[in-house]
This record gives C-alpha cells, sequence and structure tokens, in this order.
C-alpha cells in the first residue's frame, strides 16, 4: 500500500522585517486568486492604528515587548515558488499600505516589490485602500495624531506567528480552526476558497474563474440580496 507523503509544517515568530526578509527566502508571498477580495475600511484600520498608539504608551513597549499581530497562515508551493497567504491578508495588505506611507522607498512594499504579488483588481478593495491611504496621509504628518507611530519606528516592534506548510488542505485545517478579531468570511467567501482552489492544475482557469465570480459578486440590482455578499442567487444562475 503506497503511504501518503507527510507534510510539513513549519511555525516561527517572525517580526515585520522577518516577514518579507528571512521569510520570503527566493519565494514570491502572494494572494492566490480564491481569496476574497481587500475588504478592511479605513475605520477597521484605524482600530489598528490606535491598538498601536496604546501599545506606545504601554508596559510592554517600555520592557522591549513587541506588538503581536496574530498568525498568519501560508501554504508553500514549492514547485512554483509561491508563499500563498491562507489567512492573514487583510492584515498585511493594511500594513503594507501603512508602511509604504510612512516609509516609502525603505518600505517592504518597495524594498520587495519582486517578490510581493498583490493585484486589486476590484472596485470595493481599490476604494477601501484609497480610504486606508488618505487616513494615513492624513495621520501620520506632524502633529497628526498617529505621529507618534512614525517617531518610534512601530514597524520595528510588529510580531507573527507563521504557520507555513506545505500542504493546501492542512492550510485550511488551520485556518478553519483560527478565532481571530477580523472581518469573518460570509458563506459565498468560503464557498469560493474551496471550489477556486480545487482547480490548482490550471492556474490560468482558477483566474478567469476568480474574475468571473467577482463579477458577479458586484452585480448590483438583485431582489434576492441586500448587500454584496448575498450573491449567491446570481452564481447559480451564470
Amino acid at each position: 500500500m503506497e503511504k501518503t507523503p507527510q507534510s510539513c509544517i513549519k511555525p516561527s515568530n517572525p517580526t515585520y522585517g522577518e516577514l518579507f526578509g528571512k521569510e520570503l527566502g527566493e519565494y514570491t508571498l502572494t494572494i492566490p486568486p480564491y481569496q476574497r477580495p481587500f475588504v478592511w475600511t479605513q475605520k477597521k484600520a484605524e482600530t489598528l492604528l490606535n491598538d498601536w498608539k496604546e501599545y506606545l504608551q504601554s508596559i510592554q513597549f517600555k520592557n522591549g515587548i513587541n506588538y503581536y499581530m496574530g498568525t498568519i497562515i501560508i501554504h508553500k508551493d514549492d514547485e512554483a515558488k509561491r508563499l500563498n497567504i491562507v489567512d492573514g491578508q487583510q492584515r498585511l495588505t493594511t500594513m503594507l499600505i501603512i508602511d509604504y506611507i510612512l516609509n516609502s522607498e525603505l518600505s517592504a512594499l518597495i524594498r520587495y516589490k519582486s517578490q510581493i504579488e498583490i493585484n486589486v483588481n476590484n472596485y470595493k478593495a481599490t476604494k477601501n485602500i484609497n480610504a486606508i491611504v488618505a487616513l494615513a496621509e492624513k495621520s501620520f504628518k506632524e502633529g497628526g495624531r498617529y505621529e507618534q507611530l512614525h517617531q518610534n519606528n512601530i514597524f520595528e516592534h510588529l510580531q507573527f506567528t507563521v504557520i507555513m506548510t506545505d500542504n493546501e488542505d492542512d492550510a485550511f485545517t488551520f485556518f478553519d480552526s483560527q478565532n481571530n478579531r477580523g472581518v469573518q468570511p460570509s458563506a459565498v467567501d468560503v464557498l469560493k476558497a474551496v471550489h477556486l482552489r480545487a482547480i490548482h492544475a490550471d492556474e490560468k482557469l482558477q483566474k478567469l474563474s476568480a474574475c468571473m465570480w467577482e463579477e458577479t459578486q458586484n452585480i448590483e440590482k438583485n431582489i434576492f440580496r441586500n448587500s454584496n455578499e448575498q450573491y449567491l442567487n446570481d452564481l447559480i444562475i451564470n
């Protein structure tokens, strides 16, 4: 009887800088097509910035203890040389945006631009990102309410738990068991991830299907739903 190869699961606790330096290596960090679009709003980003501000005034900061940003789950695709983000894309995308506004050419987004693949082709996602950029540009300038984050180099004090596995099913098992403060995926978000990641043998078809899925999600006029998250009827019809 042929044995099923065991998956390799590697936990680590990198800082923000180590995540994009040491952990990346020769791989490209990507958001796979089956993931939902970027949904963090300006209000959600503002909550994160307030948490960082409180941290800088805490005993933990004074004692040199880093701010914990939670768990990032990554599927390591050795064949494609990609690190697919299974859980944590909302946090990472938000941090990359804020890091860029704060540190421009020294930010991770610029320093590792050839190894970070985050494509935003969704209207709602673009709108959310622009709102966060506006918040950061206004709040980090001299005299702004988050100026302290810049002065204390907040990105030097952020730390994660990263669970990296070469088995995609294991990555989603970890994802299902996570309890976090993020925006929870809706039923159709989960449906999208389960179905589109199954098209792993044809990357072109997977990306095409993801685009068609998002087009369906963005149909506005439908008597069966009240928001962009309630598009299951559209999906079945299309």
